[in-house]
């Protein structure tokens, strides 16, 4: 009896580490604010030491975890310029366009002027908005934001 109840908590032990651990170390699951991000080339050494942990315990489950985090860029490390990258808060600096720059061609040129970044203001989903100052920036994003959710269906409303 004793060694059925042994065998029985060795086997639960290893469902719950066959799931535990590939889950775990899903960089899709740890750190969705990277899906879809760029291909930066660096590769988040902890994401890969956890799904090679699922690898070398669990072959398959760890073998879908690498496979979905380099699929969906989850493993990737973010780029410096994507998104707010956790450092120090950017300092808004407002830039000065004669009126025939204050196009999206302009606005690109003036913006990879100054940081050396290119951006795309004509792609889908691109929202221009006009501010008089940078102190409106905050107001402006957060309305942005609003207006971007209220647009956006929610699942299975559609």
């Amino acid at each position: 009896m004793r060694d059925r109840r042994v065998w029985r908590n060795g086997v639960l032990f290893a469902l719950v580490l066959a799931v535990g651990i590939p889950a775990t170390g899903c960089g899709y699951l740890l750190h969705p604010e990277r899906r879809g991000q760029p291909n930066s080339g660096r590769i988040d050494p902890s994401i890969v030491l956890l799904d090679g942990l699922g690898c070398l315990f669990f072959l398959i489950p760890g073998v879908i975890a690498f496979a979905v985090d380099f699929s969906s860029g989850t493993i990737y490390l973010p780029p410096e310029h994507y998104g707010n990258s956790g450092g120090a808060p950017r300092e808004l600096v407002q830039l000065q366009l004669e009126p025939d720059q204050r196009n999206a061609a302009g606005i690109q040129d003036a913006v990879y002027r100054r940081t050396g970044q290119k951006v795309a203001l004509t792609g889908r989903g691109t929202v221009v908005r006009t501010m008089e100052s940078p102190a409106d920036f905050e107001a402006t994003a957060d309305q942005v934001s609003q207006d971007i959710l209220e647009s956006t269906p929610a699942v299975g409303n559609e």
